[in-house]
């Protein structure tokens, strides 16, 4: 079954103002004229599905930022000191939500741009090479790092916002007994955060996801779980828990190395509650539809 990936669109074109949230690093406001410039974020034109792999859906032209981020996140660096200009960030609440409207004197600039399901937090500091965003959990997140060139008229500049995070579904073949009350996944190698210049994970931590058990979920085979990963360089093993309502570990299962990759989902599948040799399969679609197949 084949699925698309939601692509995001801004354009850069000639507008009113607004305040900087950060003064320019070298640059007075006094001194230095200043040019209007506003990012949109665009409807969608084409067909879309859902990140879940399980489900699929098509969108209609007309389709807004708001289908797909609760956060917009704006942040421009000199690109000759790396240092931090500014930085822009709105919510699904912000009234316009979607048009970033800002001023910046004539060069050259670094921007990255960032629009997330959920809360991202963003350590730009001042340096570019180092700046980082963050969130616990990951969520949907789409982002873009480009260059902009300010000159002395408009500047029509189109932008593509590509999802930055990795997919984890793991999917329980046997039915979910009676005595079982939460499931578990632990991804052993995540990413705390992400480089925006490279697009690089820092690995220090392990991911996590609880999913609490209801009762419509006894009894019921091909159950499935899913998490989003910031680690999207490196393999690392998925540990699979069951817990009773006493919060004691009933079944366990460590698979892998898997790896998941950036726009990618991982799907794990097969047995933790019945006692079987079999093992698990490890489906890895590259645009969350069909893959290559692989045991563990």
């Amino acid at each position: 079954m084949k699925r698309f990936l939601p692509i995001l669109f801004a354009g850069l074109t000639l507008f009113g103002c607004q305040k900087p949230a950060v003064k320019p690093d070298t640059l007075t406001e006094a001194q230095t004229t200043k040019y209007d410039v506003t990012f949109k974020v665009a409807d969608f034109g084409s067909t879309v599905g859902n990140f879940n792999a399980s489900t699929k859906s098509t969108m209609a032209v007309g389709d807004t930022l708001k289908n797909y981020a609760d956060n917009l996140y704006y942040y421009v660096f000199s690109s000759t000191t790396g240092l931090l200009v500014k930085s822009i960030s709105q919510n699904a609440l912000t009234t316009g939500f979607g048009t970033i409207t800002d001023q910046l004197p004539s060069g050259t600039y670094n921007v990255f741009m960032a629009a997330s399901k959920g809360t991202l937090t963003l350590q730009a500091g001042n340096d570019y090479s180092v700046a980082t965003y963050q969130a616990t959990p990951w969520s949907d997140t789409f982002t873009k790092t480009f260059t902009l060139t300010v000159g002395t008229s408009a500047v029509t500049q189109s932008v593509r916002l590509d999802r930055a995070l990795g997919g984890l579904e793991v999917t329980l073949t046997d039915a979910i007994p009676s005595t079982v009350a939460k499931i578990s996944l632990v991804f052993e190698k995540d990413a705390s955060s992400i480089y925006m210049k490279s697009g690089l994970p820092f690995l220090n931590a392990n991911a996590g996801k609880d999913f609490t058990i209801a009762s419509s979920d006894i009894g019921v085979k091909n159950k499935k779980f899913f998490m989003y990963i910031g680690n999207t360089s490196t393999m690392a093993t998925v540990s699979i828990y069951a817990y009773d309502a006493g919060n004691n570990i009933i079944a366990q299962k460590r698979v892998g190395p898997v790896m998941v990759s950036r726009n990618q989902i991982t799907l794990l599948s097969g047995s933790l509650l019945l006692k079987s040799s079999g093992d698990f399969t490890v489906n890895v679609n590259p645009t969350w539809g069909a893959g290559t197949t692989q045991n563990f």
